[in-house]
């Protein structure tokens, strides 16, 4: 009894937490542009105008990033539900819309989106068509995920974000290895800062050394 209501309490302090969490996020959204202005007049009294200029535009890019990085999460998952729809219609395999659908939405969600619904679609196919159905349906699903988290995505995010494949699977494992779910939706684009920042600083340095060079 005592586990029981532990885990009881756990779930609702979770249910709380989300709940205000969206209370709190109509909030700022709502006074977005007040604090904007607060934040402006903040940074102008205790900053100096080129640390002021340079963060600012680091934080335009970093949301730049950030929408290109969802833009193409949905891009991606509209991807995944054309190549499941096709493949699925060959095989003339029942609800084949309804379990693209599903595999396309659930791809939205990070490391256990596309095992969810590999798993509900199995379920489905195993009540209506029996164990051989459903396991021909997990092979070939399994088989379009991995196209897709190899070969397809990356090359999605690497072409918006301007950045190498190998990047991208860079920050998505050591984003979601630090920070779980919410470093998967970040790290990619922090990469990409980074390596913005880095082009920055090499092209500054550049300049810098043929302007030397140039006066001597």
């Amino acid at each position: 009894m005592n586990k029981y209501a532990k885990s009881v309490i756990n779930v609702g302090g979770s249910v709380v937490d989300i709940f205000l969490g969206i209370i709190i996020s109509v909030y700022i959204l709502l006074e977005r542009r007040g604090i904007k202005r607060a934040f402006k007049r903040f940074s102008k009294a205790f900053f100096p105008e080129k640390l002021r200029k340079t963060t600012s535009y680091y934080f335009k890019t970093i949301g730049d990033f950030i929408n290109r990085y969802i833009s193409c999460q949905l891009l991606d998952a509209g991807i995944v539900f054309f190549l499941c729809l096709i493949v699925l219609s060959i095989m003339q395999t029942e609800y084949a819309s309804l379990i693209a659908l599903m595999v396309g939405s659930f791809n939205l969600i990070p490391y256990f989106g596309a095992f969810l619904a590999i798993l509900i679609s199995a379920l489905i196919i195993l009540v209506n068509n029996g164990f051989m159905s459903a396991l021909i349906l997990v092979i070939v699903l399994v088989v379009v995920q991995q196209v897709d988290a190899t070969i397809i995505q990356p090359r999605l995010v690497s072409s918006s974000l301007s950045i190498k494949p190998l990047f991208v699977i860079f920050g998505v494992v050591i984003g979601g290895g630090l920070f779980g779910i919410i470093g998967i939706f970040i790290g990619v684009p922090m990469v990409a800062l980074l390596k913005n920042i880095f082009d920055d600083i090499i092209e500054k340095k550049y300049s810098e050394n043929l302007s030397a060079k140039n006066t001597q």
